[in-house]
């Protein structure tokens, strides 16, 4: 036991279930609430605006370490440990949301930019709903599953793809790119889709957010006087 144990014996090891420990379990709730809805904005702002700032994933880190700090004075390697693993949380959860609700539609976007790409979208529209020419689709019909896509019938595909793309208007062409690239997105592992998302300065500013949160739960053990007041 060390020194300020033994001036603060009511809060020790022993008292998990006292007044200090529902503190520690409110800062937990409130460091989760902060780190889901930090990660939830981040998301928000990426989807709505199209614009990821890196430094909110840095204020998620601040933000469940404020939050944790304003509900309990504990203070010591485990609470920061704690701070650290719910930003951890926030900035993964907000990730894994971007990838949700923010990269399928950016790509859908680019797909219908671009002629060649959407070409290419036309005509799994036009396979999918077995509606490509007679004869390509009986030679596309009698492929076995194992087979690979000759060339010269992939190359008749695309010419009828470009034909369905242009022969439709503006809410069909994004209809078609939306459905190929949910197509696309559906046939990509999710952790593989998520770690494509992280670039250098990702890892910069979610080291800089957890960072932030070790430091804030990490700092001096609150006095007696304090930890009483807290607890009154």
């Amino acid at each position: 036991m060390n020194e300020w144990q033994r001036r603060n014996p009511g809060f020790g090891p022993s008292s998990v279930h006292d007044r200090g420990g529902e503190r520690v379990l409110a800062a937990l709730a409130a460091g989760a609430v902060a780190a889901l809805v930090g990660g939830a904005a981040w998301a928000a702002l990426v989807a709505l605006a199209n614009l990821e700032v890196g430094w909110i994933a840095w204020g998620i880190g601040l933000a469940v370490g404020v939050a944790m700090a304003a509900v309990t004075p504990r203070r010591g390697q485990a609470m920061a440990v704690l701070a650290a693993l719910l930003a951890a949380v926030g900035l993964i959860a907000g990730k894994a949301m971007i990838v949700s609700f923010a990269t399928e539609p950016a790509l859908a976007e680019e797909i219908e930019a671009d002629d060649e790409w959407l070409a290419q979208a036309a005509a799994f529209d036009l396979q999918a709903s077995d509606a490509l020419p007679d004869e390509v689709q009986e030679r596309y019909d009698a492929l076995a599953y194992e087979d690979t896509l000759p060339d010269a019938l992939w190359g008749e595909m695309l010419a009828a793809g470009t034909a369905h793309a242009a022969s439709v208007g503006p809410e069909q062409r994004s209809e078609i790119a939306s459905q190929y690239a949910s197509y696309l997105m559906a046939n990509i592992d999710f952790l593989t889709l998520l770690s494509a998302q992280m670039s250098l300065w990702d890892l910069l500013w979610f080291g800089l957010a957890i960072t932030t949160a070790w430091k804030i739960m990490a700092g001096r053990e609150p006095t007696g006087d304090q930890l009483e007041e807290a607890n009154s």
